[in-house]
């Protein structure tokens, strides 16, 4: 139900703007935390199902191809940190596709606001280095 919805229930039950308005807060403050804590579970379960590939890269693509087709922008962030974190392990030394795909997760945490995200690649970075 959006907020004119509820404007229109109030008139015709004759409740007033201000019951209506934190009526809406509340029940949109509870959609959001519940997507929230759906959302981080989703993350911390793929990431606890991360596999070795070893010297395999094409074979780590395609583990992690689902993440980057998805429509959710923080599954962009595991992909290009956890094809990074793939990329040094295959390469067992710094190595410029591991530097762009830190570099990429991070600039798309950051532009999403995600600090969870952020910090998570900031530390594999420095793991990384």
């Amino acid at each position: 139900m959006n907020y004119n919805d509820f404007f229109a229930l109030a008139e015709n039950k004759g409740i007033n703007r201000i019951q209506v308005t934190e009526t809406y807060i509340k029940q949109n403050e509870i959609q959001f935390i519940d997507k929230n804590l759906e959302s981080k579970k989703k993350i911390e379960s793929i990431i606890l199902q991360s596999k070795n590939f070893g010297k395999d890269t094409i074979a780590l693509k395609s583990y992690l191809s689902p993440l980057i087709k998805s429509s959710d922008k923080n599954l962009h962030i595991v992909y290009y940190n956890m094809l990074a974190s793939g990329f040094a392990s295959a390469n067992e030394s710094i190595n410029k596709t591991s530097n762009h795909n830190f570099s990429k997760s991070l600039a798309l945490a950051k532009s999403g606001e995600n600090h969870g995200l952020e910090i998570w690649t900031l530390v594999n970075y420095a793991f990384y280095l």
